[in-house]
């Protein structure tokens, strides 16, 4: 953040608020160095709340890889995972102002960002929306085929991310900020796209969740007892013509595999129970 703030004769000091589209450690990791050095006002949506109390409020959630890993029995990297966790939170220093869906943002001169709740990658995500210029900040709510070549996109409710990106597509769109650089069917996958590649961008997240949802059914007549690996390879084998990826050799699947197969797997039990 120093370097990018210094290029325009800023520094930390500097800032006001600090917006977490939602409370993963690699977005709210440097919240309490920055609040420290400038005293900018937190702030978060209310559904992330158990995620603001440090490690244990991870490792308890559904919205945490760790659920998935004791899921298949690996309670080591649920270990692995609160070491992760503590190392990258930092201090945890609180929120100040929690966010509701409707909000609205007022940062001066004219720059007024709306909130929308796009729940999915965590319960509590948001995206920003400047309505003024069309722009669209998402955090991690729309990621495409996910973050590096070969994975895949990462949530833990398919249900709630397949609405997120179904209402974020009806919004009027110029220019596109992700919180990553996914991957889209563009050659260059940059985090700020403008134009009809921003909304082409949109419109393949939520075609690459109901490609996901789709293997998962056809995976489900095929291989209706399988543990959730042998079954995420079995929807690898529905998706490997249309959504190239490339095999974690410890999981025998992509990274990120297992938490959108298991998403949308419980979200079939639970329209059937």
């Amino acid at each position: 953040i120093e370097p990018a703030l210094k290029e325009l004769h800023l520094g930390l000091t500097d800032i006001d608020c600090i917006i977490n589209t939602h409370a993963h450690p690699d977005h709210l990791g440097g919240n309490g160095a920055i609040k420290r050095a400038s005293k900018a006002l937190v702030m978060l949506h209310t559904a992330d709340e158990p995620f603001t109390t440090g490690p244990d409020g991870y490792l308890s959630s559904k919205y945490d890889i760790s659920a998935v890993m004791r899921k298949i029995g690996r309670e080591d990297q649920v270990d692995a995972r609160r070491q992760v966790l503590s190392r990258h939170l930092g201090e945890i220093v609180g929120v100040d102002r929690w966010l509701q869906d409707g909000d609205r943002i007022d940062l001066g001169r004219g720059m007024v960002l709306q909130v929308l709740h796009t729940p999915g990658h965590t319960a509590g995500s948001i995206s920003l929306y400047w309505e003024k210029e069309a722009m669209l900040l998402t955090g991690d709510s729309l990621q495409g085929r996910g973050i590096f070549p070969g994975w895949m996109p990462f949530y833990f409710h398919a249900a709630e991310y397949i609405q997120s990106a179904a209402r974020l597509s009806q919004l009027p769109l110029q220019t596109l900020c992700l919180g990553h650089g996914y991957q889209t069917g563009g050659r260059i996958n940059h985090p700020v796209r403008q134009g009809k590649e921003a909304v082409k961008s949109v419109e393949e997240s939520l075609e690459v969740a109901q490609m996901i949802d789709a293997a998962v059914s056809a995976a489900l007549e095929s291989e209706p007892s399988s543990d959730l690996v042998g079954f995420t390879r079995a929807v690898l084998t529905q998706l490997q013509y249309d959504l190239p990826v490339i095999l974690d050799r410890n999981l025998g699947a992509p990274p990120h595999s297992l938490a959108a197969v298991n998403a949308h797997l419980e979200m079939k039990q639970e329209s059937i129970s």
